[in-house]
């Protein structure tokens, strides 16, 4: 699974500094041209944990966004809103052409390696969104699969969030918003006749897993209302979505969801996650009918995370390890907690973040002296390798890396003198 990563990130926060600005500027020039309006004040009373609290403003609250007089309301706010900010419309203007002239204008990532292919994002100039191209490995041929520009044309506002490859590499889902509400439709391309098959899934949180057989994918649909990532529903390609499967629904609404993928593809991972505990539950990739299965039954307080890695498991857990440890566990029997082996052991000045599996080592990424450090580990666990960082304050991330089969990865790395670069070890 990949998610879109945006050329424009320092832009937006030029652009947030700009916004400030704006304020300023709107403070010294414009504020007296139009009330401000001031919504009715209509009491009421919240009844929860033996306690009553007042809410004048309830009533602004419209699940339905159909309320004429709360409409009416935000139309006012709006005009308002407008008539404020209009005096530096020409100077952010300005300032917006100028950060953007010093930004490449053609612009592409670091490719990676996802099965007989590599997959890299392009920017075009004068292009405000991002053109995916892959690379055929053994014939160097390249293609275009998907180009965000073109979808986003006729949406006033429009986000790619999330796209994934399906095993049989001719298939491409792909997640989208034209609305802003986070509320996202998902649509299949077929990569061999460049052309949208009927599949449409709306109202999802943006999470895409397929079976390995390339004939369903799993994704979340959201509450309605709260729009909580709440269950998770099987989907035969080619049928509607009325006939989709819901195959797990989280009841407890303090947990949210989230899914993808196993890092060997062998396995569709849904993450039940609250601020306290956590839980995963597997299906099997070729047996997508099967039901899902809890790794680890939540428990209060326990907060553990999986990594597929060969024939085992890795787990990242708090359990008695206030700052992680990993764990192990063999594929093929019980994955209970009794049965997990320390493998990292916990250590209290070391805060351990993530972890990545490959088939001969992993790499741990941890927390150390307030700074992220590298380590790559020998599969079992036992000698390592520090990768050193070449300023004394930095910032460090893992970068896409989709292939489990392969023998180097790549992490970010910026600082004060470094520009955010991609390098590979």
């Amino acid at each position: 699974m990949l998610k879109e990563e945006s050329k424009l990130h320092n832009q937006r926060i030029l652009l947030g500094f700009l916004l400030v600005c704006s304020c300023f500027i709107s403070t010294t020039y414009g504020e007296d041209k139009l009330k401000k309006p001031n919504p009715e004040k209509i009491p009421f009373v919240h009844k929860a944990h033996g306690e009553e609290r007042i809410d004048n403003y309830q009533w602004l609250r419209d699940d339905t966004r159909k309320n004429k007089k709360v409409l009416s309301h935000l139309r006012l706010e709006n005009k308002y809103l407008e008539n404020w900010f209009k005096n530096g419309l020409d100077l952010r203007s300005k300032l917006f052409e100028e950060i953007v002239s010093r930004i490449p204008k053609k612009e592409d990532s670091v490719p990676v390696k996802m099965g007989s292919y590599t997959y890299f994002r392009r920017y075009e100039p004068d292009q405000e969104h991002a053109i995916y191209i892959r690379t055929n490995i053994t014939t160097d041929k390249q293609e275009e699969i998907l180009n965000v520009n073109n979808l986003a044309k006729s949406s006033k506002f429009y986000r790619l969030a999330n796209w994934n490859i399906s095993p049989s590499e001719d298939l491409l889902a792909f997640a989208e918003d034209k609305t802003g509400r986070r509320q996202y439709e998902i649509r299949i391309k077929n990569l061999q006749t460049g052309k949208l098959t009927q599949d449409k899934l709306v109202n999802t949180s943006g999470d895409i897993a397929w079976s390995s057989d390339s004939d369903y994918i799993f994704y979340i649909q959201r509450d309605p209302i709260t729009l909580l990532p709440y269950r998770v529903l099987r989907h035969k390609l080619g049928e509607e979505q009325e006939k989709d499967k819901v195959i797990y629904e989280e009841t407890d609404n303090t947990f949210h969801l989230s899914l993808g993928n196993s890092r060997t593809m062998s396995y569709i991972e849904i993450q039940a996650s609250s601020t306290t505990s956590s839980e995963t539950l597997l299906i099997p990739s070729d047996k997508p009918l099967s039901k899902p299965k809890s790794f680890q039954k939540r428990q209060k307080g326990h907060l553990y995370w999986i990594e597929d890695d060969g024939d085992r498991f890795l787990v990242q857990t708090n359990l008695d390890a206030k700052n992680f440890k990993i764990m192990q566990v063999p594929k093929g029997g019980s994955t209970s907690k009794s049965n997990w082996k320390n493998l990292i052991q916990h250590n209290k000045s070391r805060f351990l973040e993530s972890v990545l599996t490959f088939p001969s080592n992993f790499v741990l990424i941890y927390r150390e002296d307030g700074l992220k450090k590298l380590r790559i580990y020998s599969r079992s666990g036992s000698t390592f390798k520090s990768i050193k960082m070449q300023d004394p304050s930095y910032s460090l991330y893992l970068a896409a890396n989709p292939e489990y089969n392969v023998s180097n990865f790549n992490f970010g790395y910026t600082s004060m003198r470094v520009p955010d670069s991609i390098y590979s070890a």
